[in-house]
């Protein structure tokens, strides 16, 4: 009982990340949702709560664990004396997170557009301690070679070109960089940032 309750859970977040991410937040339909999947409203409201808690816990099923993968990585690091292989290992990994979940990527860049409850949770739950962990990283990393590059910059930077190929799906196909190519993009993207932040010959 319990193993099918949590496939139907599982299911449901499934689903709604890609709703959220089609729709956008406001004009994703809960009894719409509902309805392609053959469960009750009642039974979403139960496990979930309001339409805010449910974008909350899809995002969170969808992003979480990467996510704190990623920044554990980096926190681990700071003063690491393999500070550019440590930063090329976050960046393909979450590249290959935002493969296995492009609706992340849609929603990030759709609700980073504009101020509201949504980024804020955003915000506090992922990118701040992003912000927070990259500055620690890179003021370490300048004894191995790293530029003095302003952290908040390099933050917004690296998250608007790794979900580039993800937020912009039909241009990327269109210049032969969609889902068969996505090694391609990965390590082109790597090499510019770490070329960026790293000099040559370091």
């Amino acid at each position: 009982m319990g193993s099918t309750a949590e496939a139907t859970r599982v299911e449901i977040l499934d689903a709604a990340l890609e709703a959220f991410s089609e729709a956008g937040f406001e004009a994703m339909s809960v009894r719409e949702l509902t309805r392609r999947l053959g469960v009750s409203h009642n039974l979403v409201h139960h496990h979930f709560g309001s339409k805010e808690d449910l974008w909350r816990a899809a995002l969170d099923h969808g992003a979480g664990p990467t996510a704190n993968e990623l920044l554990e990585l980096l926190g681990q690091s700071v003063g690491s004396p393999d500070s550019k292989r440590i930063l090329r290992t976050g960046m393909e990994s979450g590249i290959e997170l935002l493969r296995r979940r492009p609706a992340v990527a849609r929603i990030v860049v759709d609700e980073s557009a504009r101020p509201g409850p949504r980024l804020d949770y955003l915000y506090e739950r992922y990118l701040g301690p992003m912000v927070e962990t990259l500055s620690r990283f890179l003021a370490n990393s300048q004894l191995e070679g790293f530029r003095d590059v302003e952290p908040r910059v390099a933050t917004l930077y690296v998250l608007s070109s790794v979900s580039a190929p993800f937020a912009h799906a039909a241009l990327a196909e269109k210049l032969g960089l969609g889902r068969r190519s996505h090694d391609v993009y990965t390590e082109g993207l790597v090499d510019l940032v770490l070329d960026g932040l790293m000099p040559s010959g370091k």
